[in-house]
């Protein structure tokens, strides 16, 4: 049986989490991600990987429309805009680290 898809992943700069939409564009906002079925499923994920290839994405996947990964950890951790631990403050010794060039 061929269910509809979704694609997400995160963009690379800041690590938010994406969702493709119709266009083959990225967006923050869920609401507004494609929902590709099997005949434009492949043209989709070949546009993410070219994308994760070109650096602007990582961590490209796809869900399945079937109810089922709305209840998944990792898509509640995701919609939540995770992480599950706490950052580091800004006090602590990495704040003594200069950046390189």
């Amino acid at each position: 049986m061929v269910t509809d898809r979704i694609i997400t992943a995160n963009w690379l700069q800041d690590g938010a989490v994406i969702w493709m939409t119709d266009s083959l564009g990225w967006s923050i906002d869920r609401s507004v991600a494609g929902i590709f079925s099997e005949a434009r499923f492949e043209q989709a994920r070949g546009q993410a990987v070219l994308d994760e290839q070109n650096n602007l994405v990582t961590a490209v996947y796809e869900i399945v429309i079937d109810g089922k990964a709305e209840m998944s950890m990792r898509e509640q951790i995701r919609a939540n805009q995770g992480p599950t631990v706490a950052p580091p403050s800004d006090s602590g010794p990495h704040t003594q680290m200069t950046a390189r060039k």
